[in-house]
């Protein structure tokens, strides 16, 4: 066997330079860790300084107390508010008055036929003519939700 006296093999190892030293990508990499660091533990200590409050039990404590009367406030109003839609709901299914006694309004709902409306008012669906000429309507297949419509007195 015969061995290469003389030849020196390369033995470096890819990345590093022939003293031993680190790459520079890896020197790089620690500084934008350090410098990552060294920021964050700056917006912490920022964010200490500049907090409202003291951090104490009590000041937790009354933070606590006003949430849940903010709560109990958005309750009370929640229900306020529901009642009113249920005013509204039931104001929008009676009828609306009119300047003469004689004459009433009545906006159509999801479901309101000419016939239904006419058994609502007069107690009889065969009225429902009467209400078709009194708002010009030719086709009652045709009655839109949301319409107005004037009823006229039974006679």
């Amino acid at each position: 066997m015969a061995m290469n006296r003389g030849r020196v093999h390369d033995l470096r190892v890819p990345g590093h330079d022939d003293r031993g030293a680190q790459p520079r990508g890896t020197t790089v990499l620690w500084g934008r860790v350090v410098t990552l660091v060294v920021a964050l533990g700056v917006a912490f200590f920022a964010g200490r300084v500049s907090a409202p409050g003291d951090g104490s039990a009590a000041h937790v404590q009354t933070l606590a107390h006003r949430l849940a009367e903010a709560r109990s406030q958005v309750s009370s109003l929640q229900a306020r508010l529901a009642g009113q839609h249920r005013r509204a709901a039931t104001a929008s299914v009676a009828a609306t008055p009119s300047p003469s006694p004689s004459v009433a309004f009545y906006v159509v709902r999801p479901g309101d036929t000419l016939g239904s409306i006419a058994r609502r008012f007069y107690g009889n669906s065969d009225l429902a003519g009467r209400i078709a000429a009194a708002n010009h309507i030719r086709d009652a297949a045709r009655l839109r939700v949301g319409r107005q419509l004037r009823i006229p007195p039974e006679r």
